[in-house]
C-alpha cells in the first residue's frame, strides 16, 4: 500500500511538471505572436544604397542604421500599425505611414530618399574695401599708448620711444636717433606745440632754453613718424615725435 502512494505522488509530479512546460510554451507563443519585425532598404532616386541612414518607428525609442547595403531591421516591435521615419544628411526627411506589423512575422518597408539641399540660418557678411595704400596718408607712424607703458619697467619717454622702428636711443645721453639721422634733426611736440628738438625726458637748462620733461605716468599717447611727413610739419629732417599727455578728470586718484 505504501509502494502504491509514492507512484501515485511520482505520476502527479510528472503533470505537473509537463504542465509548467505547456504553460511556458505557451505564454512564448503568445509573446512572440504580439511582436513582430520590419526591414527594408533606403536608396536614393536613382536606386543607389544610402549607408547610415537614421530609421525610427514614430513615437517610440525602437531606431535603426543602415549597413553599406542600405539595408536594417528592427525587431520586437509591437503588432500593429505603426509608422517609419528616414532621415539622413543632404536628403529630405521621409516617412512611412499605416505599416502593419502582425505578431510573429516579418515585413518589409523599403524606403526612398529625395536628395535635398542643406538649409543653414542666412549669415550677413558686410565688407568694406580698404585700399592697399591709403590716398590720403603717405607717412609711416607708430604709436604706445600710456596703458602699455604703465607696464614698463622705465621711468624716461625716450626709453619708450626706443621701442618703436627705427629709433634708437643713445645710452648715456637723453637723446635719441631716427633713421639714423643726427639727434637734433627730430622735432618733438607735446600736445601739439613744438618744444626743444632732442630733449624729452628730463628737465635742464639748454642754450635755446629749458627743454620740456614728460614723465611716462603723464603719457597718454607718442607716436614717431619715420616716413615722410605733412605739410603741417616742417623742421624735421629725420622724424617727428608726437607726445600727448593724460587729461584729468573729475575724481582724484
Amino acid at each position: 500500500m505504501k509502494v502504491s502512494h509514492v507512484s501515485a505522488f511520482g505520476r502527479a509530479a510528472r503533470i505537473l511538471a509537463l504542465v509548467a512546460v505547456s504553460l511556458g510554451a505557451g505564454a512564448s507563443s503568445l509573446l512572440a505572436q504580439g511582436t513582430g519585425k520590419i526591414e527594408g532598404r533606403v536608396r536614393d532616386q536613382a536606386g543607389a544604397p544610402i549607408a547610415n541612414a537614421q530609421l525610427v518607428i514614430v513615437g517610440t525609442a525602437f531606431n535603426a542604421q543602415t549597413n553599406p547595403q542600405g539595408y536594417y531591421f528592427i525587431n520586437n516591435v509591437l503588432a500593429g500599425t505603426i509608422s517609419v521615419r528616414a532621415t539622413f544628411i543632404g536628403y529630405k526627411s521621409t516617412q512611412v505611414d499605416g505599416v502593419k506589423v502582425l505578431g510573429g512575422q516579418t515585413g518589409t518597408v523599403d524606403v526612398q530618399l529625395e536628395q535635398t539641399p542643406v538649409e543653414i540660418q542666412e549669415i550677413t557678411v558686410v565688407t568694406q574695401t580698404q585700399p592697399l595704400v591709403p590716398r590720403d596718408e603717405v607717412t609711416s607712424k607708430q604709436r604706445i599708448d600710456g596703458v602699455f607703458t604703465d607696464n614698463l619697467p622705465v621711468d624716461r619717454l625716450n626709453s619708450v620711444l626706443a621701442l618703436m622702428p627705427g629709433v634708437v636711443a643713445s645710452p648715456t645721453a637723453n637723446t635719441i636717433s631716427i633713421r639714423g639721422g643726427r639727434t637734433d634733426e627730430a622735432v618733438t611736440y607735446v600736445d601739439g606745440v613744438p618744444v626743444s628738438p632732442g630733449f624729452r625726458g628730463f628737465g635742464f637748462a639748454t642754450s635755446a632754453g629749458t627743454a620740456i620733461a614728460v614723465g611716462t605716468n603723464a603719457l597718454e599717447e607718442a607716436s614717431v613718424t619715420t616716413g615722410s611727413s605733412s605739410a603741417e610739419f616742417g623742421n624735421a629732417q629725420s622724424g617727428i615725435i608726437a607726445v600727448q599727455t593724460r587729461a584729468g578728470g573729475a575724481e582724484y586718484t
